[in-house]
């Protein structure tokens, strides 16, 4: 009897566990790491506001020199 090729099916491939042990102090090290990505996401979004402000405050101006214009052309 032919298995059909879209069945799920447990496949075992023999890997073997890796033999590099966890260094003892791995778990302040990951507490460190994960404390420098709340404060690069903090830096990243206060970039992100500051680029977005930006970006405002140049379609402000903008309208604020264009309109006359625009309302001269009637």
């Amino acid at each position: 009897m032919r298995i059909p090729l879209n069945s799920l099916s447990p496949v075992s491939r023999g890997y073997s566990r890796s033999l590099v042990s966890r260094a003892p102090h791995d778990n302040a090290l990951l507490r460190a790491a994960a404390r420098v990505s709340r404060m690069r996401r903090a830096a990243e979004a206060g970039v992100w506001m500051v680029a977005y402000g930006i970006a405002i405050a140049g379609l402000w101006y903008g309208s604020l020199i264009a309109g006359p214009y625009l309302r001269s052309l009637g």
